[in-house]
């Protein structure tokens, strides 16, 4: 009898059980011009502010609706927030 489970290599599995971890993240916002501050992408996907601090300082893994809002407030993919894609230089502005 053959098995049909998939399984997922643990390198692809999130850090955080039941989370998926950003360590882009701080980067990312940061590299932004002008800058985002937390406030303001706290504004922007609808969270509080300690959350994107704990994201940032403290390696809090989010959950997958939160990731995708974030990666649409910062103008990346996910898989870049996530470190698995390389961030193309678009020739930041000044």
């Amino acid at each position: 009898m053959e098995n049909d489970t998939v399984t997922v290599p643990i390198l692809l599995r999130p850090k955080v059980y039941g989370s998926i971890a950003l360590p882009e993240f701080k980067r990312i916002r940061k590299s932004k011009r002008p800058v985002i501050s937390r406030e303001q992408l706290a504004e922007m996907v609808g969270v509080e502010t300690r959350t994107l601090f704990r994201i940032e300082e403290e390696g809090r893994g989010v959950g997958s609706h939160l990731c995708n809002r974030l990666a649409a407030a910062l103008g990346v993919t996910r898989a870049q927030l996530m470190g698995l894609e390389p961030i193309e230089d678009r020739g930041k502005e000044a």
